[in-house]
């Protein structure tokens, strides 16, 4: 099946509209599936986490993913170069707890999957010139193709101690690209001082 990306378009979850009853999962992935199917309308309720879904004809759920503020732990000297002291160890991050495409449509043509992963990184950036946010981070399942898969889209593996990690999954993050550091005398020449 051909999927034409003007026929895509991205929803917040509505269990009113939406019929997640028809998304399939792999065998192995019954916490996702537990979660889109009873659990993410509960936490977008409550106002802890938001689900986006990507859909095809205004009724097929192609994909979706999971988002919510959260921090990250980064060693002393991503710190140091944060906050100038290295005492503050965890940054503002964007949390993608859950992410998944549909088992008809991975590896498929479409590449539903890099669109998901695009619309992350989009919003990342986009929140990221509102409020402070770093990175973004997940826990991606500990297949070799998944964790190279994330790679190729940027993510990089972080095992800094502190941060979860339950061998089942690997911890990835994205960096947020920031806005440029000037000089001290750049800005105050820009400010008139």
């Amino acid at each position: 099946m051909v999927i034409n990306r003007s026929d895509l378009d991205w929803e917040t979850l509505d269990v009113e509209k939406h019929d997640v009853g028809g998304f399939l999962f792999d065998k192995h992935e019954d916490n996702f599936n537990h979660y889109l199917k009873h659990q993410a309308n509960i936490d977008q309720a409550n106002g802890v986490k938001r689900t986006r879904l990507l859909i095809h004809n205004e009724t097929e759920i192609l994909g979706f993913y999971t988002s919510c503020c959260s921090k990250i732990r980064v060693d002393h000297s991503e710190a140091q170069s944060v906050n100038g002291r290295g005492d503050d160890l965890y940054v503002p991050a964007l949390e993608i707890p859950y992410l998944a495409v549909d088992l008809r449509y991975r590896k498929h043509e479409s590449k539903i999957g890099t669109l998901v992963i695009d619309e992350i990184l989009g919003y990342a950036y986009d929140l990221s010139q509102e409020v402070g946010c770093r990175y973004v981070f997940l826990q991606a399942i500990n297949e070799q193709w998944l964790v190279q898969w994330y790679w190729h889209n940027g993510f990089d593996v972080t095992q800094i101690p502190g941060n979860r990690s339950d061998g089942y999954t690997v911890l990835m993050r994205y960096a947020i690209p920031q806005g440029i550091i000037l000089p001290e005398e750049d800005i105050e020449a820009e400010a008139g001082i």
